[in-house]
């Protein structure tokens, strides 16, 4: 499979200023993509990249707050086929500086590692740092139930944690727990909110685990890529804001195919500037429970009556999809159960 120049002309090009904080953080997604789903890239498309890459340690000196959006595109160039060195001397670079010492969660400490270690053989301190990391990751998924809340920035962490410690499917799992009683929650509730973008994360965690994804998750990704719009040289906004640009979902939806080895990124951007949307839902199944669930605490409805609500305000394609996932899992009622504090 190939990531054509069509492609990266859209987002190295197209859609925003090089070297911009978007233009870091959409290419570095999509190399990333491209290197751990081993996809080849079209040699003529490197040519976009370089004058950030000859640019790059220079540019690191200048905003070391991006060294991580730095340094994992020009490992990934390097690993795609750009002929260089830079990526050890920004690996150096990050060491030298104690950058591991100045992150400020776990994840992305062991981001970093994740990025020396492509490199650079592990010193002592940065394998008692992943040590400690470990420790920590073993405790944070040891309690699955606490994963039955909706907690968006919660769920990103494990997904993230996955793709780094098992280096994006490239290495065994290092814990004694498996971490799926987590993403299995995550995921159910991703459905039922219909968020395609984090429910394709999970998909991918279970490749990496080496785990079946349930099919009926990746249908719903599949479905949510199908119906998105792509409109051309319209303003974008800002893509960090999820109601002007679907650029993300984008991204890791046609990475869960890339990783199946399924046809993936098939529009054709002719050099256009892209702008992603998504046919907007303003409720969810999930929506629906938690506006329930909030009546009967905090507005004294009846249980009967918060029960007869949500079940009577579900669309029919809604009530389909929680059938579905009911006949899927034997557990979801129990998640349900725990999610509505009882009230379903």
């Amino acid at each position: 499979m190939y990531l054509t120049n069509d492609t990266v002309h859209a987002f190295a090009k197209a859609r925003h200023k090089e070297m911009s904080f978007p233009f870091l953080k959409e290419n570095g997604e999509l190399l990333s993509l491209a290197s751990t789903a081993q996809m080849l890239i079209e040699p003529k498309a490197l040519k976009h990249y370089k004058d950030f890459y000859s640019q790059a340690i220079s540019f690191n000196e200048t905003y070391p707050q991006y060294y991580r959006f730095t340094l994992r595109i020009c490992l990934d160039l390097e690993d795609l086929g750009l002929t260089g060195h830079v990526g050890k001397k920004l690996c150096n670079y990050v060491r030298e500086n104690h950058f591991l010492d100045y992150d400020t969660s776990d994840s992305r400490r062991l981001e970093t590692l994740s990025l020396l270690r492509r490199r650079l053989k592990p010193n002592t301190v940065e394998k008692e740092h992943r040590l400690r990391l470990l420790d920590n990751i073993d405790r944070f998924i040891a309690h699955p139930h606490c994963f039955s809340r909706l907690n968006k920035p919660f769920f990103y962490e494990l997904t993230h944690i996955i793709f780094f410690l098992t280096e994006y499917g490239s290495t065994s799992w290092p814990l004694s727990r498996s971490g799926e009683d987590c993403i299995k929650v995550m995921g159910a509730l991703a459905f039922l909110d219909n968020d395609c973008d984090l429910l394709a994360e999970v998909c991918i965690c279970y490749s990496f685990l080496g785990l079946e994804c349930p099919q009926l998750w990746v249908r719903a990704v599949d479905d949510n890529l199908a119906a998105l719009e792509i409109r051309y040289d319209t303003d974008v906004k800002s893509t960090l804001n999820s109601s002007t640009d679907e650029y993300h979902p984008y991204i890791v939806m046609n990475w869960r195919k890339a990783l199946k080895h399924e046809p993936c990124f098939t529009e054709r951007f002719e050099g256009r500037r892209p702008n992603f949307i998504l046919s907007g839902q303003e409720t969810s199944i999930l929506s629906k429970l938690s506006e329930r669930v909030h009546d009967v605490r905090f507005n004294k409805s009846s249980k009967l009556l918060a029960q007869e609500n949500f079940y009577q305000d579900l669309t029919e394609e809604e009530a389909k999809a929680l059938e579905a996932l009911q006949l899927s899992d034997k557990n979801i009622n129990e998640l349900l159960k725990d999610y509505s504090y009882g009230v379903l």
